[in-house]
């Protein structure tokens, strides 16, 4: 066969309707399969990083709400002058919901974000590099939930105590409590919420395919 002729029969034999099936099925599958997984991690870590947003807005929602109930309790007492007795039965009331709204705030505060790490890793959602310096956001993240709980104790431990009273002395303490807390819970959102952004800005923007991960990593 003449060399001039090659090209015509390259050009005759890719033009073939079969050969063009053939190579289809030996490609297109593959093509697919990948792009169906690049897809599905995709959507996984957008998924993921919306649920850190969320979370952390029901952490801070549930913290807020204590803060609220601790300080509208004493307010309420102070406007409404009640006597030694309605106060203690008043005391009793708000520790008891006051007990309600922590458990509900501790039920949840101290575990979601392991579960975050933990997810990242089985599904593969961030390299080797990506989940320590994850590791390293989430244990500083934990921190700071420990903090932000422990911003409350004193004024509830104020509340809630046999030296609760409605004489200057105790408002003194209560104004002085207040203060600190809420200095305290406003650093600590602002610190929370870099942290919070940071793990979900990396789950999303993650280039990681563990397909093209070699066995040492």
């Amino acid at each position: 066969m003449a060399a001039d002729t090659w090209p015509k029969v390259v050009v005759t034999a890719l033009a073939s309707p079969v050969l063009v099936l053939a190579l289809s099925a030996l490609f297109i599958p593959g093509i697919v399969e990948d792009s169906n997984r690049t897809e599905a991690l995709k959507t996984s870590r957008l998924r993921k990083s919306i649920d850190v947003g969320d979370r952390n807005r029901e952490f801070t929602s549930k913290l807020h709400v204590l803060k609220t109930r601790m300080q509208t309790f004493n307010t309420q007492n102070v406007r409404g002058k009640p006597s030694l007795n309605q106060l203690r039965k008043a005391q009793k009331q708000f520790q008891e919901k006051y007990t309600e709204q922590y458990l509900a705030l501790d039920e949840m505060a101290w575990w979601w974000y392991w579960d975050v790490k933990r997810e990242a890793q089985a599904f593969n959602l961030l390299s080797p590099s990506e989940s320590e310096r994850m590791h390293k956001l989430i244990a500083d993240y934990g921190e700071n939930v420990a903090a932000c709980v422990g911003a409350l104790h004193p004024l509830w431990s104020h509340l809630s105590s046999s030296e609760y009273s409605l004489r200057a002395n105790s408002q003194k303490t209560i104004t002085a409590f207040e203060a600190t807390m809420n200095s305290r819970l406003g650093s600590l959102d602002s610190e929370r919420l870099l942290l919070v952004n940071e793990i979900a800005r990396m789950i999303a923007q993650s280039q990681y395919d563990p397909s093209q991960a070699s066995p040492a990593s």
